[in-house]
């Protein structure tokens, strides 16, 4: 009885380490994500940052390395639930919608384009008469996209903080009440400036590098336009991993690319992604920027819901 006792528990560990090496030679993915209506153009920078985890990533061996774009965050929020997306940067608001929607955890700061903290302008055209927010009242702004920070949620935000009631509208000519503000999306920043210099909209909010770029907004664009007020500054963009990411893989993500900028082959990685310039794990500081980019994100999303 003692012998087949012994037989059956050498089986049993037999076969608990065969399922162990099955599963230790599986490799995992590790999956880059990015929201985008720009699929090719971000694919290769994803895949300049892909090369350089699976080269110095500790145990990067045991994984297989993909990258992944969405069109928009509703997408990006279910591959995070699913667990079918490691890493992704966003742009602050987008970055908390992400956070909350999932549990995911801004993991770094991304110096995208060199800048710590961006802000949005609130641009008009320049033969109108408007030189407030309450002379936007009645006009129609036009913005970016639902997701972007500098060309939708700060502009907005100006005029919510402002008391002044926002609504989007249907098209360039739906009616806008006298005491609110109306807004259309125009799809991108070029043709926001280009919208409202050439008449369809008689204001809109861009971000100071989209508007002082040439290759973004012609000079002769810019020379229609006028800068009527700035909004509050935030973080310049994010980086999260998803709720229940193992804590050793987070914490050499964490440690990797906060060493980047201080290495050579992480320099031109770095400037190959997003030109940035330096990822800053999270401090006390921007910790408090956060909670003030979480009560500003919620107060905006009651009103446009």
């Amino acid at each position: 009885m003692r012998t087949r006792i012994l037989a059956l528990f050498a089986l049993c560990l037999l076969s608990f380490d065969l399922s162990y090496a099955v599963a230790d030679e599986t490799k995992k993915s590790f999956v880059l994500g990015r929201v985008s209506v720009y699929p090719d153009e971000e694919m290769s920078r994803l895949e300049s940052l892909s090369i350089y985890l699976k080269q110095n990533l500790p145990n990067a061996e045991n994984m297989h390395f993909e990258q992944v774009i969405v069109s928009s965050l509703e997408e990006m929020i279910e591959l995070l639930k699913k667990g079918e997306v490691d890493l992704v940067s966003e742009t602050p608001f987008a970055a908390m919608e992400l956070q909350l929607a999932t549990g995911a955890e801004i993991l770094l700061r991304e110096r995208k384009y060199g800048m710590k903290e961006y802000d949005s302008l609130l641009i008009a055209n320049s033969n109108l008469d408007i030189k407030s927010l309450d002379d936007f009242k009645g006009q129609l702004l036009a913005l970016e996209d639902p997701g972007s920070t500098s060309g939708f949620w700060l502009p907005v935000s100006v005029f919510v903080n402002a008391g002044i009631p926002v609504r989007e509208v249907e098209s360039t000519t739906a009616p806008i009440g006298k005491d609110e503000v109306g807004y259309i999306f125009a799809g991108d920043s070029e043709n926001v400036t280009q919208w409202i210099a050439s008449g369809i909209a008689a204001g809109g909010g861009v971000s100071e590098y989209d508007l002082n770029t040439p290759n973004r907004t012609p000079l002769i664009v810019r020379s229609k336009l006028r800068v009527v007020t700035r909004s509050q500054s935030v973080l310049r963009s994010l980086v999260l991993v998803p709720a229940g990411m193992p804590p050793e893989l987070k914490e050499s993500i964490k440690t990797l690319l906060s060493e980047m900028h201080d290495k050579n082959n992480g320099w031109e990685t770095m400037r190959s992604y997003n030109r940035v310039r330096r990822f800053d794990p999270i401090d006390a500081e921007m910790s408090v920027k956060l909670k003030e980019l979480e009560g500003l994100y919620k107060t905006v999303k009651a009103v446009i819901q």
